[in-house]
C-alpha cells in the first residue's frame, strides 16, 4: 500500500487527488482528523469504524508520505504518537466538506434506492 504519487503522470487534477486519498479509508481518516483534531492511533482506530489495524497503519503512512498527515512522536515511555493534518491536509479537508454534506443529503435517497433494488432482485430470483 505504498504511495506512488511521485512516480506517475496524472491525467487531471482529480486523478492526482484520488492517487493520494483514493479508497474509503483515507477519506475517512482525513475527515476524522479535520473534525476531531490531532489524535492518537487508538483514537483514530476507534473513530474510523471497520478499518483493520493493517489498513489504518498503511493509510497513515501513505498520507504522511504524501504530505497530508503529520506524525508527531513525543518520544515518551509509554509511546505517545499523534497524527494531525498538515496545511495541505487542512486544505484537502475543506474540499471534502461539500462532498460530506452531499453524502448526508443523499443518504436517505441512496438507502431507499438500494432497498428497492434488492427487493426487485429478490422478486426476480423467486420467479426463476
Amino acid at each position: 500500500m505504498t504511495s506512488d504519487v511521485t512516480q506517475r503522470t496524472f491525467y487531471c487534477g482529480l486523478d492526482a487527488a484520488l492517487a493520494i486519498v483514493g479508497g474509503r479509508w483515507k477519506f475517512l481518516i482525513v475527515w476524522q482528523l479535520a473534525v476531531q483534531g490531532a489524535q492518537r492511533y487508538g483514537q483514530l482506530r476507534a473513530r474510523v469504524e471497520g478499518v483493520s489495524e493493517k489498513v489504518l497503519i498503511g493509510a497513515l503512512r501513505d498520507l504522511e508520505a504524501d504530505g497530508v498527515v503529520e506524525r508527531r512522536d513525543h518520544r515518551t515511555v509509554p509511546p505517545h504518537v499523534e497524527y494531525s493534518l498538515t496545511p495541505s491536509g487542512v486544505e484537502l479537508a475543506k474540499v471534502l466538506e461539500p462532498l460530506c454534506r452531499w453524502g448526508y443529503d443523499h443518504m436517505k435517497v441512496h438507502t431507499e434506492a438500494r432497498t428497492e433494488q434488492m427487493a426487485h432482485r429478490a422478486e426476480l430470483a423467486a420467479l426463476a
